[in-house]
């Protein structure tokens, strides 16, 4: 006997129902369609504020770059038009960093016979796990051009407790 299927469409987007087919394969082909015209369509690749949940919009989210050297963690996070005041950065537990910012700008412009006031507001939270602690009486924190700078030295203890693994050649 045929398997029968349900070929009326409905509100998810004109795929068809399998009710009577067990096939496990078309089930996770679904699936599969449904995650990737979700998360991977043309407009969500070039904002990947988008892949981390709906109260990040791209405008408030800081791009940040990490780097990790024997000695120190590095850290560079834009934050343009900001001043320092609006930025909080934190450290818990010597592994737990925490940089917090807030956009606040508006702009007026007075003509003759045009007048124009712009307001932006925004905030931004990140959160990074430390791979190593770091001490914290020696961090160094700056904002130069739209770019705060974090200079994390490691602990003598982080230092310490790298150790290199020697690797056999069989």
């Amino acid at each position: 006997m045929a398997t029968s299927k349900n070929l009326t469409p409905s509100g998810n987007g004109g795929r068809r129902l399998s009710f009577w087919n067990n096939d496990p394969f078309e089930s996770l082909h679904d699936d599969m369609d449904r995650l990737f015209s979700r998360y991977l369509t043309p407009s969500l690749l070039h904002r990947p504020s988008a892949l981390l949940g709906s109260d990040m919009s791209a405008q408030n989210y800081a791009q940040m770059d990490v780097r990790e050297s024997d000695e120190a963690i590095d850290i560079k996070v834009d934050v343009p038009g900001m001043d320092v005041d609006d930025i909080n950065v934190t450290l818990t537990d010597k592994t737990l960093l925490t940089i917090r910012g807030e956009r606040k700008t508006e702009s007026e412009e007075k003509l003759k016979d045009f007048y124009r006031v712009e307001r932006a507001y925004g905030s931004f939270l990140r959160r990074i796990d430390l791979p190593a602690e770091v001490d914290e009486n020696k961090i160094d924190a700056s904002v130069k051009r739209g770019v705060l700078s974090l200079h994390l030295p490691k602990t003598a203890q982080a230092k310490a407790h790298e150790k290199k693994i020697k690797i056999k050649a069989s």
